[in-house]
């Protein structure tokens, strides 16, 4: 007989279906090395040298057995065929291994047609890996199945790059997003500081002469605030725009959170005193944590100014912080309605409500705060209820 090492794969099972009982003696031999037929020992050659994995079992669909298994498969998932040898090749399978594509395989075993998908599968040592294999049902001269034969192939590092063009694809989509946002922001939300400015400085030059002290000193506070809110604007664009490209690097080491919020607090009361609105706080002396100072002075200031903003003159703020590593700010303002609280961290709503003096504010702030509070591993949570007030929680990945 000639030599089938060098035959193809399709050339393989023309050969294995054609000489069906030469292939049951050879799986029913156990050691393929002291075959004295030359044409077995050719068959065995020729499977030991197919580098593809091969699998062949008997014809039962419903608990097939394993009787053959080639180098290549014992290269694959480090089963040899004494140790997989009579099991089932399910030993195969896992936790992650699609139930879907095995009700399919077995759809098609009992219906005796070829199979062909990809799956989880783990090998000896536990590794998962990707699994595509076809298998085909060998038939005798009456065309009864025999065996099944099973052809695989490792395509984990195909899956591998699918996954990461389909994380580049998503970072890229993100990217222009982020961009779009962006842009939509400076177009939008600038136009109305600079309007404010272009023509308060118009009317000025124009009729500096004819306008009273007070008119003037009532114009240059205008334009104090549109300075500042433009300030606002630019100062989160630029901290959002660093969150969102990476650019900014935590660095956490153990501080006093008591400080942290002091230090906060302390730059924040005039604007709190304006509105005769009293901050007292509730943090133990020894509470630390490690944190990253910008992000959490970042939060605290945002989260504490909006308090201010949207709480009566006379009102309270309450900060406090508990061992969960949560730092509440919390407010007796007018509170927010649960429509505006699910669309308070949404980058697509810019828009902005006014506080309970007429404060502007750029719509941005919250937003950033979350995203920034993320990039910490923690989050930020808000509860309101209408007419009583606002509390929102920093939780910090003190771990």
């Amino acid at each position: 007989m000639g030599d089938y090492s060098d035959l193809s794969k399709e050339e393989l099972i023309e050969v294995i279906e054609e000489r069906d009982e030469v292939i049951n003696s050879f799986l029913n031999c156990r050691e393929k090395r002291f075959f004295d037929d030359p044409m077995l020992s050719n068959i065995a050659v020729a499977l030991d040298k197919f580098e593809a994995p091969v699998l062949i079992t008997d014809s039962n669909p419903e608990n097939p057995k394993v009787m053959y298994v080639n180098n290549g498969f014992t290269s694959m998932t480090g089963y040899t065929l004494d140790e997989i040898k009579g099991k089932n090749p399910k030993i195969l399978q896992g936790e992650k291994t699609s139930r879907s594509v095995l009700d399919k395989l077995k759809t098609s075993l009992v219906k005796g047609e070829h199979f062909h998908d990809t799956a989880i599968n783990y090998k000896k040592d536990g590794t998962e890996f990707y699994n595509q294999w076809g298998i085909e049902p060998i038939m005798n001269s009456k065309g009864e199945i025999t065996n099944f034969i099973s052809i695989h192939n490792d395509v984990t590092p195909l899956k591998q790059r699918e996954e990461e063009l389909k994380r580049s694809k998503k970072d890229l989509e993100d990217q222009i997003n982020q961009k779009n946002q962006f842009f939509s922001i400076l177009a939008h939300d600038l136009r109305n500081p600079l309007n404010g400015f272009i023509t308060m400085t118009d009317l000025i030059g124009q009729k500096y002469m004819d306008l009273s002290m007070a008119k003037l000193i009532g114009m240059i506070s205008k334009l104090n605030s549109s300075a500042k809110e433009l300030n606002e604007l630019l100062s989160n664009l630029l901290n959002w725009s660093r969150v969102r490209t990476g650019q900014i690097e935590l660095n956490k080491v153990d501080q006093s959170i008591r400080d942290v919020v002091t230090k906060v607090v302390s730059l924040l009361t005039p604007q709190a005193d304006s509105k005769n609105i009293s901050i007292s706080t509730s943090i133990k002396p020894k509470s630390y944590a490690k944190i990253d100072s910008f992000v959490v002075d970042t939060v605290l200031r945002n989260l504490i100014s909006n308090a201010i903003k949207f709480t009566n003159n006379g009102g309270e703020i309450k900060i406090s912080f508990n061992d969960e590593g949560i730092i509440s700010v919390q407010d007796n303002g007018i509170g927010m309605d649960q429509n505006t609280q699910d669309a308070l961290f949404n980058f697509s709503n810019r828009s902005s409500s006014l506080g309970t003096n007429n404060e502007k504010g750029t719509g941005l702030g919250l937003k950033l705060c979350k995203d920034i509070a993320m990039m910490h591993g923690g989050d930020l949570k808000v509860s309101s209820e209408l007419g009583k007030g606002s509390r929102f929680d920093l939780i910090l990945d003190i771990n």
